[in-house]
């Protein structure tokens, strides 16, 4: 799955507050834009959380978005990464373009990472930001 998107939200392990070695690949091959969110639920799956799209207009994921200086190459790296496999759409992430609204207002179609498979609805992260695991 190729595309000429360069647009990437993120909402775990990627964004810049982490220093894991993807988040730095990630900081040195694209630009911050802007904290972000889109409309979702956000659940932990183990160290990391998990994005799962919904038309609720209530529930909001947080997360970063970021322009790719280079998406061919940025994005097969981020792939591994998230486990997801483009030839045959599948793998525990399925990368998927949504709708993410910027703090100014304005919206972008970008890429992001989904959870692909079942989520406990215990572990879900009621403020939708991954770096505030308590808010509400």
């Amino acid at each position: 799955m190729t595309s000429e998107l360069s647009w990437l939200f993120v909402y775990g392990t990627l964004m810049s507050s982490f220093e894991n070695e993807m988040a730095q690949y990630l900081q040195s091959n694209a630009k911050f834009i802007s904290r972000a969110h889109t409309h979702g639920k956000l659940y932990r799956v183990s160290w990391f959380p998990g994005f799962i799209p919904d038309q609720d207009l209530s529930s909001l994921v947080w997360g970063e978005l970021y322009k790719l200086q280079n998406s061919d190459k940025v994005l097969p790296m981020l792939d591994n990464y998230e486990g997801f496999d483009p030839a045959t759409n599948t793998g525990e992430f399925k990368r998927e373009q949504i709708e993410v609204f910027l703090v100014d207002g304005r919206s972008k179609i970008c890429w992001t990472y989904v959870y692909n498979s079942k989520v406990d609805e215990r572990s879900k992260i009621n403020s939708g930001d991954f770096l505030n695991l308590n808010k509400i």
